[in-house]
């Protein structure tokens, strides 16, 4: 369990925007190319405009990839949620629909509502009650059970491919979307850790 500001417990353990590992290889893609800019809303706390994705509305964007691979997808996100229940998303590429890509997470950071410790009438120390953490965060999209240590890839052709993301549950602010190429590393130090200045295309 990590530590927010304040130095109350974090669940789920949780790193803060990341920097990225520069030798993995990616595609950025920017909200304000997929999101019409009017739709869009100023947040200080990321940089620019952000989409307050509440909806079931789909985002979809292009990319084109130079090797056919195994790709990875991370979102920059702020959880909205007010319950434990995960937001959930699914992939399609090219229209189409996969299993292996349905249901990805993308977690709500809960943190104790006060440093103060809170006894019951017996003076036995008991659990705080929680509130959420609201913070940006870039997570890979891993699948709903975590069966797997690593994020959920998606096989891509090298050419173009139309990907769509949609909301299956949930409410958050959705910054960049990135593509990572799997082969263009060797292993994780741990899961959902990525860290500074990749070879970056903006589309």
């Amino acid at each position: 369990m990590s530590k927010d500001e304040q130095g109350s417990n974090l669940f789920p353990a949780h790193t803060t925007l990341l920097s990225f590992d520069e030798e993995r290889n990616y595609q950025k893609v920017e909200i304000n190319t997929v999101i019409d800019e009017a739709n869009l809303l100023d947040d200080e706390e990321y940089g620019k405009k952000v989409y307050r994705w509440s909806g079931d509305d789909i985002i979809t964007f292009n990319i084109n990839v130079a090797t056919s691979d195994e790709y990875e997808l991370a979102l920059d996100y702020k959880s909205l949620q007010n319950d434990v229940q995960d937001i959930t998303v699914n992939v399609r590429v090219d229209g189409v629909n996969n299993d292996d890509y349905a249901n990805a997470c993308l977690p709500t950071y809960w943190t104790d509502s006060s440093r103060e410790e809170v006894y019951d009438i017996y003076q036995n120390e008991v659990n705080q009650m929680q509130v959420r953490y609201d913070v940006w965060s870039k997570y890979f999209l891993y699948d709903q059970r975590y069966y797997n240590d690593t994020p959920m890839s998606i096989y891509l052709t090298s050419g173009a491919h139309t990907i769509e993301i949609e909301k299956a549950t949930g409410d958050l602010l959705l910054g960049d979307i990135y593509i990572f190429e799997k082969s263009s590393y060797s292993n994780y130090e741990k899961p959902n850790n990525v860290a500074s200045s990749d070879k970056m295309i903006v589309l």
